[in-house]
């Protein structure tokens, strides 16, 4: 068996090569996997929703007065900020539970204000669905959140053919067009 910790990063992508002396050749194991904890609840849209990006930049400057400016971080650190709707018990329970165990740990938090259509739907045990198109954000390695019917899934981007996007693992829920 195979025992992922929850320290490390937030996506687990890898394979392990296995060769015995028996003389059979070289076994293969891929193990995929998630470290990170979707975000459940749906923003208040009575609220403002708020996405930032902070970038870190040094500007040098010299006796001259030119400016050479130089990335401290290699992509933008970007936050979000809205109020959720706590509809009953259950959800305030599960709130509670995932702040007090999970809040120190990575978040996947679907980004609401960015989404493109199913146009094929995704069976159970498939990998690949197909969109209304493919986007900039759609990348090899991105995680995005499949959502349908209050039901959420993430997923990671292992190719895009065209507006075909195809993920690593396959699924266990059916997804419908739409």
């Amino acid at each position: 068996s195979v025992e992922a910790f929850v320290a490390g990063p937030a996506t687990i992508n890898t394979t392990f090569n296995f060769t015995f002396d028996t003389g059979q050749g070289t076994y293969s194991l891929k193990v995929t996997g998630s470290r990170a904890q979707l975000w459940p609840f749906v923003p208040n849209w009575q609220s403002p929703y708020l996405i930032n990006y902070e970038y870190r930049t040094e500007i040098l400057e010299t006796h001259s007065g030119k400016q050479q400016r130089r990335a401290m971080r290699q992509n933008p650190r970007k936050t979000m900020e809205h109020t959720v709707l706590i509809r009953n018990k259950d959800q305030l329970r599960k709130f509670n539970r995932l702040m007090t165990q999970w809040q120190h740990r990575t978040w996947v938090m679907p980004e609401r204000t960015r989404s493109v259509t199913a146009n094929t739907g995704m069976p159970s045990g498939g990998a690949t669905i197909g969109v209304s198109e493919a986007t900039e954000w759609m990348v090899k390695g991105a995680t995005v959140v499949l959502e349908a019917n209050d039901k959420l899934e993430m997923r990671l981007v292992e190719s895009i053919t065209g507006d075909q996007l195809s993920f690593s693992t396959s699924t266990e829920t059916v997804w419908p067009a739409g």
